[in-house]
């Protein structure tokens, strides 16, 4: 077999399996709706969020794929779940807030925010 057959087929095989891969992997679409509601965030989970907001603020960093700026972003949906929920999982996990800032929420903040995403953000009194 010629040199170039050698490798050449091999590089063909390949280029076709990922072409077939790629073609058979639909993509995810993410997307972000938030709800509409009135009302605020009860001010003691407000001052706990600030934290969160180093990234899921205005306007979103690090990849961040919502806000938690209002009510409505938190009760809003992100690819079939509540922001809420996902939120909740993320800090049980302690997946969020990743460092730097996962030293500047108490393990107390943490719990308390976790509760009141499970109990679905209800509304509160809003901080002067």
């Amino acid at each position: 077999m010629p040199k170039a057959s050698r490798w050449f087929l091999p590089l063909v095989v390949s280029v076709v399996a990922l072409a077939a891969c790629a073609e058979e992997t639909p993509q995810e679409t993410l997307e972000f709706t938030p709800a509409s509601v009135s009302g605020d965030i009860p001010c003691e989970f407000d001052k706990s969020l600030a934290v969160c907001r180093n990234c899921h603020g205005s306007p979103l960093k690090s990849g961040a794929p919502f806000p938690l700026l209002r009510l409505g972003d938190i009760r809003g949906s992100y690819n079939g779940k509540t922001v809420a929920e996902r939120a909740a999982s993320a800090l049980t996990t302690r997946f969020m807030p990743q460092p730097p800032y996962d030293k500047e929420l108490t393990d107390d903040q943490r719990a308390r925010l976790t509760s009141w995403f499970q109990m679905g953000a209800p509304l509160g009194m809003r901080c002067n």
